[in-house]
């Protein structure tokens, strides 16, 4: 059977077609790389983000961001550490929230964190886009509890000690953190 020429000449158009998730994928990428770069402290995202558009808020306890935020201030509570954070909003980055976090543990050790949740991703995105994003392959695991994570040591941009994307299944034990695809830089700090 031969294929029409004028099939095949359109072929390679449909193959670069971006699917919805593929768009919000890239989406969640760029507003990530935007607003966690930079990790030098939590006032500093802050600052960065309020003068990006993200506003404040409190998230309800019961979204993947309210379950976030009571199992990061939950384990701080139960290490001794001070935490610091803070949860932002952007209309135009719809459906995402922006998480961020300052850890300093008891001998003065700790951690600046910047987050990306994007709760209403319900399926793990592909390898590819990640690496293309990345510019090298992650360390890549599915866990039993219904998480799947992509890891970079050295962080993907700027001086992040480590980059992951986490995407946790609904439904799943993963899912008490909160569920949907996380992007997060941190870099640590010292005494």
């Amino acid at each position: 059977m031969m294929l029409n020429p004028i099939a095949l000449a359109l072929l390679p158009l449909f193959a670069s077609v971006q699917t919805g998730s593929d768009v919000r994928l890239a989406q969640t990428l760029d507003a990530f790389d935007r607003q966690c770069a930079t990790l030098d402290s939590i006032e500093g995202l802050d600052a960065r983000a309020t003068a990006a558009g993200w506003e404040a808020f409190t998230p309800e306890e019961d979204s993947a961001a309210g379950r976030l935020l009571g199992v990061t201030l939950g384990a701080a509570e139960d290490s001794g550490a001070t935490l610091k954070t803070g949860t932002l909003r952007n209309a135009d980055v719809e459906g995402r929230v922006l998480f961020l976090a300052q850890v300093v543990a008891s001998n003065g050790a700790g951690s600046v964190e910047c987050r990306l949740l994007d709760e209403s991703t319900v399926q793990p995105p592909a390898a590819e886009p990640l690496i293309e994003w990345a510019g090298r392959a992650p360390r890549e695991r599915t866990l039993p509890s219904g998480a799947t994570s992509w890891f970079w040591s050295g962080g993907v941009h700027g001086e992040a000690n480590f980059t992951v994307v986490l995407f946790v299944e609904p439904g799943t034990s993963a899912a008490r953190a909160g569920t949907g695809l996380q992007v997060v830089a941190a870099r640590m700090t010292n005494p």
